[in-house]
């Protein structure tokens, strides 16, 4: 997930410094290449902050999950929500900032005038924009590493049960009772 966020932020920064160089330009045809870059930016800049979200959304339901099936310490449960809360803050105020751009940009374009609100607002925009993909970038890799660690935790333990259940004498009875009525959400058997 860090590559595939890393290459659409970098398009994203693309398609946004396009725009501004574009709206700054100033000449013939660019007011109209201006609005469509900043049209395809604010439309790239809604995907990727929606899969950001949905990639926090969906791991931190996969490690409550395991959590919850190999009986894991659910302390890393508070720090995923955590990185799912900084995540959505700076989701945000991204969103925000891209929105405020968007509505002062297309006034200024209605009225055919230069709004310094847009001018103050696209240089925000490029300012939060490293900021926020900068922080973004540092939660998805500690979010990959919390999965990581907790998939190997749970695979740990489920592989303990295994072995336990080829033992009558282990005293893992308990477990194995366990592990027969409840079947397995992956539909194998095993």
């Amino acid at each position: 997930m860090a590559r595939l966020f890393t290459c659409l932020a970098l398009c994203t920064l693309m398609l946004l410094s396009g725009a501004a160089f574009t709206g700054l330009a100033r000449s013939g045809g660019m007011p109209d290449r201006h609005v469509m870059l900043a049209v395809l930016t604010l439309i790239l800049t809604c995907f990727v902050q929606v899969m950001t979200f949905t990639y926090f959304t969906v791991t931190g339901k996969m490690i409550a999950q395991m959590v919850h099936l190999a009986r894991l310490d659910v302390g890393i449960l508070e720090e995923v929500a955590r990185c799912k809360r900084s995540m959505t803050r700076s989701l945000g105020l991204l969103i925000l900032a891209v929105i405020f751009v968007a509505a002062t940009g297309g006034t200024a374009w209605r009225a055919g005038i230069s709004s310094r609100w847009h001018l103050a607002g696209a240089a925000l925009l490029l300012f939060s924009f490293a900021i926020v993909v900068y922080r973004q970038f540092s939660l998805i890799v500690m979010n990959a590493r919390l999965f990581d660690s907790t998939l190997k935790a749970y695979n740990a333990k489920r592989q303990g049960m295994a072995v336990g259940s080829a033992t009558p004498w282990s005293g893992t009875r308990e477990i194995i009772d366990y592990q027969r009525r409840e079947p397995s959400p992956y539909g194998d058997s095993g």
